[in-house]
């Protein structure tokens, strides 16, 4: 009668042993798995933001570019004016009224050059400004992203450690009813820690 229990507990025994070591294979192929995604993730992040703050340095050079090439125009056509204004004003022999008309020119375009800036200062600011919005709202998603990322990450981890513990658990329980129903009711601790570390070599 001693010999099919020695035979049905060992059977018992790898049994639990091939299921496992699969399971224990599984978890590890997951755990690959996610962490080549997280690496994949990452790399995109970061060559997306690398991007977006070329795109970014790119967009501000222009802008400064056009705004002083607009400056230097209008300061170029206002001296200009004024310069030719002047000569008109001295070739003239009625003085009175070429002042008169002179004081009134010369003020209006000042005035379109002085809207022009404006206009064109507040355009190069909006810009910007829109520029800068839509850079923090696109790295708070990507920040949002990454931190989901981890979130799963540490969620599949700690699945998995529990996995791996609760198999070794098992093994062991099992190892040890196997020497309980052998009949050896008082266990050899030094031979189950042996069991114990060729499972855990197994993992």
């Amino acid at each position: 009668m001693a010999v099919p229990k020695r035979q049905s507990s060992s059977g018992i025994v790898e049994i639990v042993l091939v299921v496992a070591v699969k399971i224990l294979i599984v978890e590890l192929v997951v755990v690959e798995v996610v962490v080549k995604l997280v690496l994949i993730v990452e790399e995109e992040v970061v060559v997306f933001i690398e991007l977006v703050i070329v795109v970014v340095v790119v967009v501000e050079v222009v802008v400064v570019v056009v705004v002083v090439v607009v400056v230097v125009e209008v300061v170029v056509i206002v001296v200009v004016v004024v310069e030719k204004e002047e000569e008109e004003e001295e070739e003239e022999v009625v003085v009175v009224p070429l002042r008169q008309s002179t004081a009134n020119f010369i003020p209006q375009k000042i005035f379109q050059s002085i809207v022009v800036i404006v206009v064109v200062v507040v355009v190069v600011v909006v810009v910007v400004v829109v520029v800068v919005v839509v850079v923090l709202v696109v790295v708070v998603v990507l920040v949002v992203v990454v931190v989901l990322v981890v979130v799963v990450v540490v969620v599949i981890v700690v699945v998995e450690v529990k996995a791996i513990v609760l198999v070794v658990v098992v093994v062991v329980e099992v190892l040890r009813l196997k020497k309980i129903i052998d009949g050896k009711h008082e266990l050899d601790y030094s031979k189950l820690y042996h069991e114990k570390n060729l499972i855990t070599l197994l993992m």
